[in-house]
């Protein structure tokens, strides 16, 4: 390496923020530092678009969920076994392919509140790579908190409950060592 080649090697410096880090990338939240271990791309229809980051702190695993259609809107989430839910959730969509209209998770009730088709991919698939589902979204009284089960085939269904955030709750990103 020549010294006028330490001039041609610059790299770009990007303010990261929720809508681009990557994979690698440290981030605090909830006074932890959480690590991107994996970010999906979901296309909505319609050309609505959002992303979701697998987040770890060393002990847990949860989602940042990205929506920037029209205005930013973030949630964080955690997965929940099915049958927390209650064992009629599972039977009822299976059997009408419909969810109910409440579901009570740890005494709180939260009703339906949207129903989505989407399509779902990690950015480490291959471009053809993209799975089809059913969303079907409940929120609680004050709509703080929410409850999405997703629909992946006739039998297979998982949940998440999480909470809405705002991006002020984020902070001391850092890149991925790797870039």
């Amino acid at each position: 390496m020549g010294l006028f080649d330490f001039f041609k090697k610059k790299k770009e410096i990007v303010d990261l923020t929720v809508q681009n880090l990557s994979v690698g990338c440290i981030l605090e939240y909830d006074l932890q530092s959480w690590i991107v271990k994996d970010k999906t791309e979901y296309d909505w229809g319609n050309n609505q678009f959002s992303f979701e980051y697998t987040i770890e702190n060393g002990s847990d695993s949860s989602f940042l969920h990205v929506n920037t259609s029209p205005t930013l809107k973030l949630d964080v989430s955690s997965e929940i076994k099915m049958f927390d839910l209650g064992r009629d959730v599972k039977q009822t969509i299976v059997e009408t392919d419909s969810p109910p209209k409440k579901i009570v998770f740890k005494g709180i009730e939260y009703f339906l509140s949207d129903e989505f088709l989407g399509h779902c991919k990690s950015v480490n698939d291959d471009d053809e790579d993209w799975s089809k589902f059913v969303n079907w979204v409940f929120n609680n009284g004050d709509e703080s908190e929410f409850i999405s089960l997703n629909r992946w085939s006739e039998t297979e269904i998982d949940g998440v409950h999480g909470r809405y955030v705002q991006e002020f709750e984020f902070s001391n990103f850092l890149s991925s060592p790797e870039k």
